[in-house]
């Protein structure tokens, strides 16, 4: 009965532990998009932006 509570205490903390670092790898990927998601609309945004400035100057000179 002692080998078998050894066995499964052993097994339950490896399936804990490969767990965690299932979840950790999960939360950094979905951290890592969110940050690509937010460079990809900034460089948008100054994009955008950029362009606008640019057409103003151009109605001021005509």
């Amino acid at each position: 009965m002692k080998t078998l509570h050894i066995i499964l205490r052993e097994i339950l903390y490896r399936l804990k532990t490969d767990f965690k670092r299932f979840a950790g790898i999960v939360k950094n990927k979905r951290e890592n998009a969110v940050k690509i998601k937010g460079e990809l609309y900034s460089s948008e945004s100054n994009s955008l932006l950029f362009q606008m400035y640019l057409h103003e100057e151009e109605d001021l000179f005509i």
